[in-house]
């Protein structure tokens, strides 16, 4: 019950992320426009390295931590305290090494030492303090409030392409002022119980790194590219893609909010030795997550034409075939999501983990300048499907010691079959429907219909077991 209270907090807040582009999206890309949204797009790119340093691998690292460590009030202050130490530490380095390298690039220095405010705001980021209390009910509070004020400081202040640098403030002190708002919640570990020695945070360091490795080589294709297209003086460009990869990466939060959920109640029954419930989880929670991926695919390549006409307007057309190659790598992310944010994370098998992703980044790296040269940001696309495909199929290959893959992929082929069948359907929809948006709302109803019916035709047991679930629950009210 706990899960999915907890489930429900973190799921209702990504589905806040998820809304708010379509509120901010349309007005801000008619009032920046590709242009713009490109600049913005290079310099934040640019920033999330620094602030990745800034983090550390803290936020995974310090949520298992203090997982393991909140039944005793002592043991909690001494890992909290020692963790955070080091982030201010840490942060400080890398919010300096912004500044130095915004200095050497004259034309965006501005725009680069305004986004620094949010690499220095990460010395107030205890969220991970409370997310390994299981308090996300704070958190999703938090963000909430934060978010609003926000997105109507957008509103109500950038009015004009020259706006931008309104934009890029608001964006860079939002951070600051989320995270400030946590500071009464270290009352739990408040005052500190012993003095911190400096080779006591220091001894989280090589932790820490573990978690840092693999957002590093994550980051070769996922943000990375955005930067190249940026040195490649593909300005436009990057603004496409970086559209094309908001909506499609905002969809996939709504299994990430699974994984924070599942992390300390994992990291709990892998601790016991408790694997025939561990085992239990993966399988369910792969199966639930495919299902779902197979949705948002569907939704998304359907429906590109009217998602970019709706919150982009003219000059974006190029973002339609950019997200429709895209969006195919959601199936890769649900499979490395299962596998890695909810399996080896909490068993503390980072050598797996780290190994297919910097395999992944090396492959990124090597093609990426060729692909993105001569196809900009549909290279973009095609190159980060490729390297979210090859990191799912190394995690496949890791897991399958210890995972029987005909249990962990179980019902598989009725999903492959149901997909594809509500794919050609929904584009033969579209060619007799020819009415602008009503081609678009007729195919995905078509689609969504088709594809859930055929699946509990097949009876699909990860749907199956969602229906029984309502189905007790229903029962339950009526006792």
């Amino acid at each position: 019950m706990r899960i999915l209270k907890n489930y429900i907090y973190n799921l209702s807040y990504q589905l806040f992320l998820i809304i708010l582009p379509i509120i901010t999206l349309p007005y801000v890309s008619r009032i920046l426009g590709p242009e713009g949204i490109g600049i913005n797009s290079f310099a934040s790119s640019q920033m999330s390295y620094f602030l990745m340093v800034a983090v550390l691998g803290t936020a995974t690292y310090g949520q298992r931590q203090i997982a393991l460590a909140r039944n005793s009030p002592k043991k909690l202050n001494e890992v909290f305290w020692s963790i955070e130490i080091l982030s201010i530490l840490v942060t400080g380095i890398s919010f300096v090494l912004m500044l130095i390298t915004a200095e050497l690039q004259p034309k965006y220095a501005s725009i680069l030492s305004i986004y620094s405010i949010a690499v220095f705001a990460n010395i107030f980021d205890v969220s991970w303090l409370l997310a390994g209390l299981e308090k996300f009910n704070i958190l999703a509070a938090r963000n909430f409030i934060i978010k609003i004020i926000s997105v109507t400081s957008i509103f109500i202040f950038v009015k004009h392409e020259s706006d931008m640098w309104i934009y890029i403030t608001i964006n860079a002190v939002t951070p600051l002022i989320s995270n400030l708002s946590l500071i009464p919640y270290l009352k739990k570990v408040w005052p500190i119980s012993n003095p911190i020695r400096l080779i006591d945070s220091l001894r989280h360091l090589p932790g820490t790194l573990v978690f840092f490795v693999p957002q590093v080589a994550i980051s070769l294709y996922t943000i990375f590219n955005k930067v190249e297209m940026g040195w490649l003086n593909q300005v436009q460009a990057v603004g496409y893609f970086d559209n094309s990869d908001k909506i499609v990466r905002l969809s996939f939060t709504v299994l990430m909010a699974s994984s924070a959920v599942v992390l300390p109640v994992l990291t709990q029954k892998i601790r016991d030795k408790d694997f025939e419930v561990v085992q239990k989880y993966i399988n369910l929670s792969m199966q639930f997550s495919l299902l779902i991926v197979g949705l948002m695919v569907l939704g998304i390549y359907m429906t590109a034409p009217m998602i970019v006409s709706i919150l982009m307007g003219r000059g974006f057309e190029p973002v339609i075939q950019v997200m429709r190659i895209q969006v195919f790598m959601l199936i890769p992310m649900g499979i490395a999501n299962v596998i890695g944010n909810q399996y080896f994370v909490p068993a503390n098998k980072m050598k797996q983990l780290n190994s297919t992703i910097l395999f992944a980044s090396l492959f990124n790296v090597v093609i990426s300048f060729p692909l993105l040269l001569l196809m900009e940001q549909r290279g973009a696309a095609i190159l980060i499907l490729m390297s979210e495909t090859l990191v799912a199929l190394l995690q496949v290959l890791q897991i399958k010691r210890e995972f029987p893959l005909n249990k962990l992929f179980y019902g598989t082929y009725k999903l492959f079959f149901a997909f594809i069948a509500s794919l050609f359907l929904g584009l033969f929809v579209q060619q007799l429907v020819t009415t602008k948006y009503w081609n678009e709302i007729a195919s995905v109803i078509i689609v969504v219909i088709t594809y859930l019916g055929l699946l509990i035709v097949m009876k699909y047991p990860g749907l199956i077991f969602i229906v029984k679930k309502i189905q007790d629950k229903v029962s339950n009210c009526k006792d």
